[in-house]
């Protein structure tokens, strides 16, 4: 997790190989890149209903 001026957002890699693939022309391995920015909650979240 890191800041991009002043959102902060959470930045990966995975990697990894498919013990079993659907026939010869599987992929055998991937790769994900992801960037996800972290929002606040909004006001009406922050209270409980009941």
């Amino acid at each position: 997790m890191t800041k991009i001026g002043p959102m902060p957002v959470r930045i990966g890699i995975e990697a990894y190989k498919y013990i079993e693939k659907p026939d010869n022309f599987g992929a055998e391995y991937g790769l994900r890149f992801y960037f996800s920015p972290v929002v606040p909650s909004p006001d009406f979240s922050k209270h409980a209903l009941f």
